[in-house]
């Protein structure tokens, strides 16, 4: 028998991280209303050093796949609309450095433990990739 997939979450258990990497280990367990443990556990079988190096986005579709979902790249903009994970970097920085929770317009940041609008959250900082599951509405 093989692993039940998630439903898509109707509400938020916001999280942690705990650790400087594993932001989007975090995120990705928010995101999907499933054990932070679990994700670790999926990334650990699949190789993936995020507690040590932190997570690429290709490498959290790998594991949530693993959980049984299938994230999609999806338009940045409809983070005010969907469920998923974010990426953002700096503004004036190309490349990501930090990965968010979004829940249909909220934000939920690992690294502070808090809920921001988008418009407060992105104040120094620019939305760059956006994974949202592939059955969600």
């Amino acid at each position: 028998m093989g692993r039940k997939t998630p439903k898509p979450v109707v509400a938020i258990d916001p999280l942690y991280q705990r650790g400087d990497c594993d932001c989007g280990l975090a995120s990705l367990a928010m995101a999907l209303g499933v054990p932070y443990q679990a994700v670790c556990a999926a990334a650990k079988a699949l190789k993936i050093k995020a507690l040590k190096e932190g997570v690429y986005m290709v490498e959290l579709t790998r594991i949530a796949k693993k959980l049984g979902v299938t994230l999609v790249r999806t338009p940045v903009d409809a983070h005010l609309e969907r469920t998923g994970v974010l990426a953002v970097a700096r503004k004036g920085k190309r490349d990501s450095d930090h990965v968010v929770c979004c829940f249909r317009g909220v934000i939920f940041d690992p690294a502070s433990g808090l809920a921001w609008c988008p418009s407060a959250f992105f104040v120094g900082k620019r939305p760059t990739y956006f994974l949202s599951r592939k059955d969600e509405a």
